[in-house]
């Protein structure tokens, strides 16, 4: 978000040399790895570059992110893989247990890494559309279209309500 009031506030190279930053971190197998078991960061990476190049207007700078963007986007979907591959039925079709920061220590099965990467594909999708990439934009949908069932059918799941009646997940 910082990168984002950056872009805003006419920093645009500035806030560039965050996501050069951020596009530093990123692992042979595709994945942005700060930490280990914090997954969400694939997604915001994703989000970011979207969103600046929105910002921007600079399709020409998204195209020449875009395979290193495809390389996140098909790591989420590895992660999400690799849920259905361990004993737990907990995390299936979502991200593997993470670490979901906000002072909360350890390997969880949450909601934060999920929702993240949701958000990162669901810009990436758009960026597709933006790029006039309507094959991957598609392939990229059903992608997204089934991982969302899956953090629904979580959710529902996991529902709470607190003393007041607010719903909580």
């Amino acid at each position: 978000f910082l990168l984002e009031a950056a872009a805003i506030l006419g920093a645009g190279d500035q806030a560039r040399n965050g996501i050069a930053y951020d596009q530093s971190l990123q692992q042979p197998d595709g994945g942005i790895l700060v930490m280990k078991n914090y997954y969400k960061e694939n997604g915001i990476v994703l989000w970011t570059c979207v969103r600046h190049a929105q910002l921007t207007q600079d399709k020409a700078w998204l195209e020449s992110m875009w395979p290193n963007l495809e390389r996140i986007a098909e790591f989420i979907k590895q992660l999400r893989r690799r849920t259905y591959e361990n004993d737990s039925p907990l995390d299936d079709g979502l991200n593997p247990p993470g670490f979901p920061d906000g002072g909360i220590g350890g390997k969880h099965y949450e909601y934060t890494n999920p929702y993240w990467n949701l958000v990162g594909l669901h810009a990436f999708i758009k960026a597709a559309k933006w790029l006039e990439k309507s094959e991957q934009a598609a392939v990229w949908q059903k992608e997204y279209d089934d991982f969302m069932a899956a953090f629904r059918r979580a959710a529902a799941r996991d529902m709470r309500t607190d003393e007041h009646g607010n719903r909580y997940l």
